[in-house]
């Protein structure tokens, strides 16, 4: 007993000497390999303001994501790539949150806000960065959406369904103002494509004095339509957003994307607020597209 007990002190005190926690893993900043020890250094980075390490560390993560890794563990590596690739290049959400709701400047007739007055160079950061954040949260909101993830496992349920919303809703305005509509093609600006909000609608404009009112009408149509899917996925996962943050869960049935209408009883809340004005101007756009 003697003999064993001058083994233990004699390991503890050697263990002190090393700087060893034996409770901890046996690793540096950022060297595992574990998906798990990834996410939980990354997050640290992210609190210390470290971003460009924690995507760093969330890139490697992703990469580990198999079918065999937990729900929750999955969808927090893809939620804090998103939130991490949104640091990185210094992107406000909220802006574009404010830019989809306001008007600048009065309510009259026709009076309204440009929503993207952006170079071609800010514009194809942006749709890399939004179409990256929406990659990332598809997989989460849809596992949310049908019951395999629940909000008592992923606790920023209504921030994934708001953040997707927005990611698709910007990437579709600004794919209508790519060259040709497909930004797998890489962006290149179309300078005659305006997208505005004008009384509670938005709108695509084209200047091109060169074509006919109805030929410019037609190709506004064919711009639109293009690019709608997008937006109709971002007002899904908006529906979402509202509903969890209203119900504490996700609404069950097919949301009411345009055109179909919205509820009578939609709550007047600040989401509450955003998904009505999201809805009557993709309702305007809808029948601008299908007449």
């Amino acid at each position: 007993m003697k003999t064993r007990l001058t083994l233990m002190i004699a390991l503890a005190v050697t263990m002190l000497l090393c700087g060893c926690n034996i409770f901890s893993p046996f690793h540096s900043d950022g060297s595992s390999d574990d998906p798990a020890v990834l996410l939980s250094e990354a997050r640290s980075a992210l609190r210390e303001g470290r971003e460009k390490e924690a995507l760093s560390m969330l890139d490697r993560a992703m990469a580990k994501i198999t079918p065999a890794t937990p729900a929750d563990q999955a969808a927090a590596i893809r939620y804090f790539h998103a939130v991490a690739t949104v640091r990185v290049n210094d992107v406000s959400f909220q802006s574009f949150i404010d830019m989809m709701q306001g008007v600048d400047g009065g309510t009259g007739e026709g009076e309204g806000m440009q929503l993207f007055n952006f170079t071609e160079r800010e514009l194809a950061q942006l749709l890399k960065t939004f179409q990256t954040v929406k990659a990332d949260l598809v997989p989460v909101v849809q596992a949310l959406s049908d019951g395999s993830l629940t909000t008592a496992q992923f606790p920023y349920a209504d921030d994934a369904f708001l953040s997707c919303g927005v990611a698709s809703l910007v990437s579709g305005f600004i794919t209508m103002m790519d060259k040709d509509h497909n930004p797998a093609n890489g962006f290149r600006l179309d300078t005659r494509v305006l997208i505005e909000k004008i009384n509670d609608a938005y709108q695509v404009a084209l200047d091109d004095p060169t074509q006919a009112s109805q030929a410019i009408h037609d190709e506004l149509v064919s711009i639109a339509g293009q690019s709608y899917s997008q937006l109709e996925d971002g007002f899904e996962y908006l529906w979402q957003y509202y509903y969890t943050t209203t119900f504490g869960k996700p609404a069950k049935g097919k949301p009411p994307v345009p055109p179909a209408p919205l509820p009578d009883n939609i709550r007047s809340t600040p989401s509450g607020a955003f998904i009505q004005i999201v809805h009557a101007g993709m309702s305007s756009l809808y029948h601008f597209i299908n007449g």
